[in-house]
């Protein structure tokens, strides 16, 4: 008689059965499971870049117009939206392409090579799930806003990990060997559920490409907009309008965030009050900062101009008390300038500030003193607090006469445009 052979795959010197054993079998529901989570998880990052290219102009979800509740587009564009200047949309992508491509590959393969594709799964499995907390805690304390379809690829992620803890623990009964040839059908289960996603993929991509395209700044035709003295027109603003933003109400008593001791560019006594609302750490405020300048020079005589600190990522206030300290020796947009020019990853430091000060003509030991005081902390935390109370959640932000701009519509043309007609409705027939 033979003895029954004892499973004893991948001992150590002990003589004991090692971590690694746990990676040995294929387990059908989970790694099933992961597989489905993969594909599913390569729609969501696909749809986000579907809205992404769109400008977000129908929601988050794509579905619907632009909810309050979430801005997709604030926290795509804001600088956690990259990893190595490369866009967390593409490293979403290759996340779960690998982790949909492991699932499948461990049906594929004996337990030597399966063992390896199970740890090196569990191991992107982990960051991923690290890396999706992280980027909640950034939504949820720097930016102050999030993104639907982020925060759906984030429970994506979390499941995930999820499913692996639960495999490495409990250890479910698998299977060993050349698993391929005794689960035949299992192989066209997965190529099933393969096909099936690429279909949902196609037909989104589809869905998309047959809707008019997303206003844009460049477009010729202009529609009618309203202005606070003329009434709001019913018709559906062509692709390329110069428009406020369709469901933002217009901020009646704007006027309470600016004072007489504020300084701005332009006619004291103009009918028209431009606000932009701009955080000196945000990179789309920086592009939108020499379309503004542009728009001043043209507008000087139709618009008093006021450029208004929104505190959006923490480390900004450092600089934003540099501006209004530099406000105090008559600097206020010249540190704004040199602000944005040298702007990058986390801010600018003191070193940083003191140089700029210095190059201004100001007294960096004064000056740094007086920033330390952080005597703006409160005023700028109630300025965003009452913002966002109103929907304004996100910035760069333009306001005409308390009306939001349309994000497409932040260009010099249409910018130009809404004040010269906002001059006009003012001055009447």
């Amino acid at each position: 008689m033979v003895a029954k052979k004892k499973d004893t795959a991948f001992p150590d010197a002990s003589g004991s059965r090692p971590f690694a054993d746990r990676f040995v079998a294929y387990q059908p529901a989970l790694d099933r499971l992961l597989f489905v989570l993969g594909l599913l998880g390569i729609l969501v990052v696909v749809h986000l870049w579907l809205q992404t290219g769109r400008g977000f102009d129908r929601g988050c979800l794509g579905f619907s117009e632009p909810s309050p509740t979430f801005d997709c587009e604030a926290v795509v564009g804001s600088e956690a939206g990259k990893l190595f200047g490369v866009s967390n949309i593409v490293w979403g992508l290759l996340y779960y392409l690998f982790v949909a491509w492991m699932g499948a590959a461990v049906l594929l393969v004996e337990d030597a090579l399966r063992v390896k594709i199970k740890q090196a799964r569990a191991v992107l499995i982990t960051f991923g799930f690290l890396y999706s907390a992280y980027l909640f805690f950034v939504q949820y304390v720097q930016i102050g806003e999030f993104c639907l379809l982020c925060l759906i690829s984030a429970l994506i992620a979390a499941t995930l990990f999820g499913v692996q803890v639960f495999a490495l623990v409990k250890r479910p009964p698998g299977l060993t060997g050349d698993v391929r040839a005794r689960l035949k059908g299992e192989s066209r289960l997965y190529s099933g559920l393969a096909t099936a996603f690429v279909l949902l993929i196609v037909a989104d991509v589809a869905y998309f490409k047959s809707l008019p395209p997303p206003a844009t700044a460049s477009a010729a035709p202009v529609a009618a907009v309203e202005t606070p003295r003329v009434r709001a027109t019913t018709e559906t603003p062509a692709p390329g309008a110069c428009r406020y933003k369709p469901d933002a109400p217009a901020v009646e008593d704007y006027a309470r965030f600016i004072s007489i001791a504020d300084p701005f560019q332009g006619r004291s006594d103009a009918p028209v009050t431009v606000i932009e609302f701009f955080d000196p750490s945000c990179p789309h405020c920086k592009a939108l900062h020499p379309i503004m300048k542009r728009v001043v020079e043209e507008n000087r005589d139709r618009a008093k101009f006021y450029f208004v600190p929104y505190l959006v990522f923490p480390y900004s206030m450092l600089q934003i008390e540099g501006l209004y300290v530099a406000a105090q020796e008559g600097k206020y947009f010249e540190m704004i300038d040199a602000q944005f020019a040298r702007q990058r990853k986390g801010g600018l430091d003191m070193r940083a500030l003191r140089e700029i000060a210095a190059e201004l003509g100001l007294d960096p030991d004064r000056f740094q003193a007086s920033v330390e005081q952080g005597a703006h902390l409160d005023q700028v935390r109630s300025i965003r607090e009452e913002l966002r109370a109103l929907g304004i959640r996100g910035v760069p932000t333009v306001l005409i006469n308390g009306r939001v701009v349309d994000a497409a519509s932040r260009s010099e043309r249409c910018l130009s445009k809404l004040i010269r007609e906002a001059a006009e409705a003012d001055a009447g027939p």
